[in-house]
């Protein structure tokens, strides 16, 4: 994730949680359109993950809210480790 190599510059780290936000926002919304996912498409490949999809934008989230608590801060490594977790 850029957010994940933004860190140290906050204002670029913001930038790179909230393109990501709004990248699995998309993907959520998308999702809910299907309503029978399958786990491969009919050509063979294999297809994301709802959930996933969601436990990511709720790290993205997450990590936006710490940040907004103070404005010079960076998310640290607590969120990428959960962000990892989930992948």
């Amino acid at each position: 994730m850029l957010a994940a190599r933004s860190r140290g510059n906050p204002q670029k780290e913001r930038q790179g949680w909230t393109e990501a936000r709004e990248w699995y926002q998309q993907s959520v919304e998308a999702w809910q359109h299907i309503t029978n996912p399958g786990v491969i498409t009919s050509a063979g490949f294999e297809v994301g993950d709802p959930t996933e999809v969601s436990k990511q934008l709720a790290v993205c989230k997450a990590a936006l809210g710490k940040m907004k608590s103070s404005p010079f801060a960076t998310v640290g490594s607590e969120a990428l480790s959960s962000s990892k977790a989930l992948q």
